[in-house]
């Protein structure tokens, strides 16, 4: 997810949030978790996930149940000096 997100940084993330387009969120495919942006919302709520990464643009994960969505993610609180909310 560069440049948004670096390898080794550590989010907290909202299980209960309402999601939107645009927000990151944490979701599972498959076996593996993945941090990935809301790029469409179906109208039965399925989610369709893309990337920041321009090497990984217009690659998509989805449409996922909501099942599928851990959460939201909100506040990057590792690297102490990367801390911050994330957007």
């Amino acid at each position: 997810m560069e440049p948004t997100l670096r390898d080794g940084d550590w989010l907290l993330v909202d299980p209960d949030a309402r999601l939107a387009l645009g927000d990151l969120v944490v979701a599972r495919d498959g076996e593996r978790l993945v941090v990935k942006r809301v790029v469409d919302i179906d109208d039965g709520g399925r989610v369709l996930l893309g990337s920041d990464n321009p090497n990984h643009a217009g690659q998509r994960v989805g449409p996922l149940d909501e099942s599928q969505i851990v959460g939201r993610a909100w506040l990057r609180y590792w690297p102490p000096t990367r801390l911050g909310r994330v957007v």
